[in-house]
């Protein structure tokens, strides 16, 4: 006895966001948002980006104002890995293979693929070197 489901269609084609419509009815937590701070220059800030909670970090290895060289980037990543070693075993996942050109899908499978990596090891680390 009872219903086993919900009609939504109308609603789900007059909402702003498909997605967010369909959360709310499944009650799903918001995904947080992911943090990259870039352009570090030093490790004291590469270490506090990663206490406060960025998922990534990134540093310019182009001339620029704010280019480090290699080993200052190392040096930062080494301190960053050093405050939150990376659990034994730890593997970025890996990635998605998406059959369709559509650009949202594509960056949220990412979005997620990168959050999960960040939350299990830490943050991430990239170099701008263009």
């Amino acid at each position: 006895a009872g219903a086993a489901g919900v009609l939504i269609g109308e609603s789900l084609m007059r909402a702003p966001s498909a997605e967010l419509l369909i959360s709310e009815l499944l009650d799903l937590p918001p995904t947080p948002p992911l943090c990259k701070l870039c352009g570090l220059r030093d490790v004291e800030s590469a270490v506090a980006a990663t206490a406060a909670g960025a998922d990534m970090i990134g540093m310019i290895f182009a001339k620029s104002k704010r280019q480090v060289s290699l080993e200052e980037g190392t040096a930062m990543v080494s301190a960053v890995r050093a405050a939150r070693p990376r659990p034994e075993g730890w593997q970025p996942l890996a990635k998605r293979e998406l059959e369709q050109t559509d650009t949202r899908p594509w960056l949220l499978s990412w979005r997620s693929l990168l959050g999960a990596a960040a939350r299990r090891g830490g943050a991430l680390a990239g170099g701008g070197f263009l």
